[in-house]
């Protein structure tokens, strides 16, 4: 049996023996020294996350208030320009990266083009769901396990596939089949959520599948 009790040690001392930090946490802690300008110690943190997490999540990407990483966080990759709006779930081993050769893009509100995903609020990326390049997700979407998205989602969009294609629109009156997707949605009442829905379009369609 392998032990080490130097590294048994540490571990208490971190109090690992009862809690591990999870991803986001370290990012809030990475982030905030970056914010700071302590730039040794926002590169700490992001290694912590790494070591712990097998997580790469840059101090400077941009995250929103509350959002949630699946199992604490396990596998994430961030691209260090992406932006992740408020209340998004994110499973384990997803990928929110760059795309080589690609001509998608967005505008972001400076004006510039960017090339890297942007996740609007609520929405549910699944386990091994893969975003790559500029490409704008819709609030309240739902992206399935394990699908590639190579293209712009509309809002309160049902995506899976490789590549990923969008096989329904989230409304009013299917909302019960898909509300446990969204974490925040969980501890509202339904009004709230359809009040938020009608938020992102005025018109979400009317596929029910």
């Amino acid at each position: 049996m392998y032990r080490n009790i130097k590294l048994e040690k540490m571990m208490i001392d971190l109090g690992m023996d009862e809690k591990v930090p999870t991803a986001h946490q370290l990012w809030q802690t990475s982030n905030q020294f970056l914010i700071e300008g302590d730039l040794k110690n926002a590169k700490l943190y992001e290694n912590l996350n790494h070591f712990l997490h097998n997580s790469s999540i840059p101090a400077s990407a941009k995250i929103g208030k509350n959002v949630n990483f699946g199992y604490g966080g396990i596998g994430i990759i961030i691209h260090k320009d992406c932006t992740v709006g408020d209340y998004v779930t994110i499973g384990s081993s997803v990928t929110l990266g760059g795309r080589t050769g690609s001509n998608v893009h967005y505008i972001d509100t400076f004006g510039k083009k960017k090339k890297v995903p942007k996740i609007g609020d609520y929405c549910y990326l699944a386990t091994g769901s893969k975003i790559l390049g500029g490409v704008e997700i819709g609030g309240c979407s739902i992206i399935g396990a394990n699908a590639v998205v190579l293209d712009h989602v509309p809002p309160c969009s049902v995506v899976v596939g490789s590549p990923g294609k969008i096989i329904a629109t989230i409304h009013p009156e299917n909302i019960q089949k898909y509300k446990n997707n969204f974490t925040r949605f969980r501890s509202m009442n339904d009004e709230e959520i359809i009040s938020i829905l009608q938020s992102f379009s005025t018109d979400v369609g009317n596929n029910d599948a």
